[in-house]
């Protein structure tokens, strides 16, 4: 059975990991609100990752939502899994409660390429 609210909360948080400066509003309490979530969230991540979200397919909350939420997931998971160990200690000897914002973006750069 579709969940809209559930598709809804993962694809904000995967936003919000991609990119914490995005500013999309989280309400879905209607119809309207829902499209304008969908498009907010399609036009960050096509202008910031180059990713192409199917918007009907992520409204429908179904298995193919799932596939749409991979595409970002994805990408976030090829940043982790790039980096390499030495990054890993120079992020423990900074500040290990505050990423590095521009360590993150360029390990989120390097996996798009």
């Amino acid at each position: 059975t579709p969940n809209f609210e559930l598709v809804a909360d993962a694809l904000y948080w995967l936003c919000e990991r991609y990119d914490p400066n995005a500013e999309i509003s989280d309400d879905i309490s209607t119809e309207k609100a829902r499209v304008e979530f969908l498009k907010a969230i399609a036009h960050t991540m096509a202008s910031k990752a180059k990713i192409k979200l199917n918007i009907k397919a992520l409204y429908r909350a179904d298995g193919f939502a799932v596939r749409e939420l991979l595409k970002i997931a994805e990408v976030l998971h090829k940043s982790i899994k790039s980096t390499t160990p030495a990054d890993k200690k120079e992020s423990k000897i900074g500040n290990s409660n505050e990423p590095n914002l521009q360590t993150r973006l360029d390990e989120l750069k390097a996996a798009r390429n």
